[in-house]
């Protein structure tokens, strides 16, 4: 093909027909840029769509992770925080009205779980290799990383500070009074001379702080899941354009 375009030009030029060579020269030259403009254009589309598969792909598996984290760490938090609440409650006012209470208290084993919240990160990981930019969807991008850096991180402090408090405040003062023996096949926690306990104050105090810590942790975890919720549903969104 370039060899006979240079064949027409030769022609032109050993006809003296310059006028005629050079429109030849510069139709040439335009349709080689529109050649380049083309190949570009096909590169550009080619690479746009490759961007949008992984971009797909990498929505897909926040989308998976924040399900997971919404069941499996938010909500059986939640759970926690909510039957925590409910015991510390029932002990509080036991203690404030001077009753008696049973050694069996419904859900006074969660009184003694550690806390822990982790969450699925590798999906983050990877758009952070790919680049930020490969969601196209500012809003979108801005409220998944804002989750994982703010939100998570500001829980996983709290979360962290209630660990030091099972151990350093909670266990110490229900090891006085709690103890675990087998039922069959499974563990219960009984509690040992309950009118004591209720009258101690070092009990007491730990039981009010536990009560009071998991309050606002249950309050920042409902924000929380409502974002999260936010943030799935963008997804759905975005994957259904």
């Amino acid at each position: 093909m370039i060899n006979f375009f240079r064949k027409i030009r030769y022609d032109l030029m050993d006809n003296n027909k310059t006028g005629k060579y050079f429109k030849y020269a510069i139709g040439e030259i335009v349709l080689v840029v529109i050649g380049i403009l083309i190949a570009l254009s096909i590169n550009n589309w080619n690479e746009e769509r490759k961007n949008k598969i992984v971009e797909r792909e990498i929505l897909t598996n926040l989308k998976i992770a924040f399900e997971r984290d919404l069941k499996n760490v938010i909500s059986r938090n939640i759970q926690l925080c909510e039957n925590r609440i409910e015991t510390t409650n029932k002990l509080i006012e036991a203690s404030k009205n001077k009753q008696e209470i049973t050694d069996k208290i419904k859900g006074i084993q969660n009184l003694t779980l550690q806390p822990t919240f982790r969450t699925v990160s590798f999906p983050l990981k990877i758009l952070e290799s790919r680049g930020l930019d490969i969601i196209r969807d500012n809003e979108l991008k801005y409220s998944i990383v804002n989750i994982h850096t703010e939100d998570y991180s500001h829980i996983k402090t709290v979360f962290n500070n209630e660990m030091f408090n099972q151990r350093d405040i909670y266990r110490p003062q229900l090891n006085q009074y709690f103890k675990k023996i087998m039922d069959g096949k499974e563990m219960e926690i009984q509690i040992i001379d309950s009118s004591s306990m209720l009258k101690n104050q070092s009990f007491m105090n730990a039981i009010i702080t536990m009560n009071q810590n998991n309050i606002y942790l249950k309050k920042l975890l409902e924000e929380l899941w409502a974002k999260v919720t936010h943030v799935i549903e963008q997804i759905e969104i975005e994957l259904e354009s």
